[in-house]
C-alpha cells in the first residue's frame, strides 16, 4: 500500500527510526511505502513525460534498422519514432549520416513498426469483410434462388390431373380409406344472364 503523507508530516508518519510504519505494516498485515506529497508529484510528472514522449527510435533496431543509422537520428535530435515518422525524406537526408539508402531504411522500418502495432487490428476487420462477402454472396444466391423460384411460379401446371378436386376424387376412387373423407362434388360456375333494359 501506498501512503501520500503532507511534506510537514513525513516524519511524523515514519516514526523514529520506522518505528510509526513498521508496526502500521504489522497491524494491517501489509507492506506500507510512505511518499511525500512532492515525491509523489515528481513521480507522476515523470511517468506524464515518458508517456507523452513516445515510442523512442532505438526501438527500430528490432525492425531491421541499423544501429549506426540510430544514432545518427539521436544526435540529430530525433528521439522518438513519432517524430521520426512525421519527417520528410528531404529533412532526414539533411541529417549528417543519413544518406538516400538510409532514408529507404528508415522508411522501411517505419512501416514495420506501425504495421507491427495495428497487425493485431487486420485480423478483426478481415473477418468483418468475410462476414460482409458472405452476406453479399448470400443475397446474390437468394437472388439467383428467387429468379429460379419465379420460373417455377410462371411454370404451367404438372400433367397428372387438371384440377385439385380430381385429383382429390382419384385418391377416393384408389380406395383410400383411412381418411374418411367423402369426395367433393364439382359445380360449374353459373353464369348470369344480363338484365333487360
Amino acid at each position: 500500500m501506498e501512503v501520500i503523507v503532507d511534506d510537514s508530516q513525513l516524519s511524523l508518519a515514519i516514526g523514529k527510526k520506522g518505528q510509526n510504519v513498521r508496526l502500521a505494516a504489522k497491524l494491517l498485515g501489509w507492506k506500507i511505502d510512505i511518499k511525500s506529497e512532492e515525491e509523489k508529484r515528481q513521480e507522476v510528472q515523470g511517468a506524464i513525460e515518458l508517456l507523452s514522449t513516445g515510442a523512442p527510435v532505438s526501438i527500430l533496431i528490432d525492425y531491421g534498422l541499423a544501429e549506426a543509422t540510430v544514432d545518427a537520428l539521436v544526435k540529430g535530435d530525433i528521439g522518438t519514432v513519432e517524430k521520426l515518422g512525421s519527417m520528410t525524406p528531404e529533412l532526414l537526408e539533411a541529417l549528417e549520416g543519413i544518406d538516400e539508402n538510409a532514408v529507404s531504411l528508415i522508411q522501411q522500418a517505419i512501416n514495420s513498426y506501425y504495421g507491427q502495432e495495428y497487425a493485431e487490428e487486420a485480423p478483426a476487420q478481415a473477418e468483418a469483410s468475410a462476414a460482409e462477402d458472405n452476406g453479399e454472396a448470400l443475397s446474390a444466391s437468394a437472388e439467383a434462388n428467387g429468379e429460379e423460384l419465379s420460373a417455377v411460379a410462371e411454370s404451367p401446371e404438372p400433367q397428372g390431373s387438371d384440377t385439385m378436386s380430381e385429383s382429390v376424387e382419384a385418391g377416393a376412387a384408389t380406395g383410400n380409406e383411412e381418411e374418411n373423407v367423402p369426395p367433393l362434388e364439382t359445380k360449374e360456375p353459373e353464369t348470369e344472364e344480363p338484365a333487360a333494359i
